[in-house]
């Protein structure tokens, strides 16, 4: 029989070989394994002191559009909206079609700065999103205040 510590030992060696999930981190979107589906959307903001969590099973669809500096992308929930705007978010529409978006990071300055310069030695298709802003509507005080009747 099988040592069952020595297969998980096997599995965390297997996924600490895994290349890129650091530098993934830091680019703004982590991604599960792809066979698990992520269960919310966590949404952090640059100033590193808040986040706010929204439910995949509350997601309705999104819009993308690239029209000019930053593209935008629209994310719909049942009764809140989420708009990021960047650049290369292509990669995160293809983390939502694949259920695997758990995470996006808003950048600051330097961060925007440094994901630039390393995209720039990237190939096409390839290159980091690089998070702008992060707006939600209406906000989470908005939607508190009126499931509490108002107070």
């Amino acid at each position: 029989m099988p040592d069952a510590r020595s297969f998980a030992e096997s599995l965390r060696r297997q996924d600490a070989g895994r290349d890129g999930d650091d530098a993934e981190a830091r680019a703004g979107f982590l991604r599960e394994r792809p066979t698990a589906q992520a269960f919310s959307l966590r949404l952090r903001f640059k100033d590193g002191r808040s986040a706010q969590g929204l439910p995949w099973a509350l997601f309705a669809g999104y819009d993308w559009s690239d029209a000019g500096r930053n593209e935008r992308l629209t994310l719909m929930f049942t009764a809140r909206v989420v708009d990021i705007e960047g650049q290369y978010l292509w990669r995160l529409v293809e983390e939502i079609d694949d259920g695997q978006l758990k995470a996006v990071q808003e950048h600051n300055a330097a961060e925007i700065a440094l994901l630039r310069s390393e995209n720039a030695d990237q190939r096409p298709g390839h290159q980091k999103p690089v998070i702008v802003s992060i707006a939600i509507s209406p906000s989470f005080e908005e939607c508190s205040r009126e499931l509490r009747g108002g107070l």
